[in-house]
This record gives C-alpha cells, sequence and structure tokens, in this order.
C-alpha cells in the first residue's frame, strides 16, 4: 500500500480505561507468570536452591504478579489520563 494515495487521519488518544488495561496485561502477565512458576517448580533449577512448595506455589506467584502487574498497569493509565487531561494525548496517524 502506498500512504501517499490513501486518506491519512490524525487522531488523538485522550482517555485509556484503567479497568481494561488491568484486565489485559493481568491476563498476558498472569498467564506468562504462572507458566513460568510451574516450570521453576517442577525443574527447581539445580544449583539455585530449593524452591519451596514446587508447582502450586509457581502457579500462585504467577497469579500474583499478574495481578500486580495489572495494578500497575491500571495506575499508569490513571496517570496517562491526568495528563493528556493537561496537555493533550498521544497522537497518531490511521490510514484508512
Amino acid at each position: 500500500h502506498d500512504i501517499e494515495l490513501e486518506e491519512v487521519i490524525q487522531m488523538e488518544m485522550r482517555r485509556i480505561a484503567p479497568g481494561s488495561v488491568f484486565k489485559v496485561i493481568a491476563a498476558a502477565y498472569g498467564l506468562i507468570g504462572m507458566v513460568f512458576g510451574v516450570l521453576v517448580g517442577l525443574f527447581r533449577f539445580n544449583g539455585m536452591g530449593s524452591f519451596v512448595g514446587g508447582p502450586a506455589m509457581g502457579l500462585l506467584g504467577g497469579l500474583l504478579a499478574g495481578v500486580a502487574a495489572g495494578l500497575m498497569g491500571a495506575l499508569f493509565a490513571i496517570v496517562y489520563n491526568v495528563i493528556a487531561g493537561i496537555i493533550g494525548g498521544i497522537r497518531i496517524d490511521l490510514v484508512e
């Protein structure tokens, strides 16, 4: 596609929904954290000491990491919204 032949629409992202950010980031980080945590629990990485609780604790740790990451993402969205309200949001060019 030749961008010069297409209509470019400039838009501004003024608000990010904190709840939406929370659920997407919590799910992504939680899934990755749980998989990694279970693997650590199963293999216990020889030479790095034992992992107390095995796979179950790895699963719980990954879940908690997901919730913590989700909270940080939601906090970012809230701060972004305040800043975007004062100085304007991120501008992006979209092509139809």
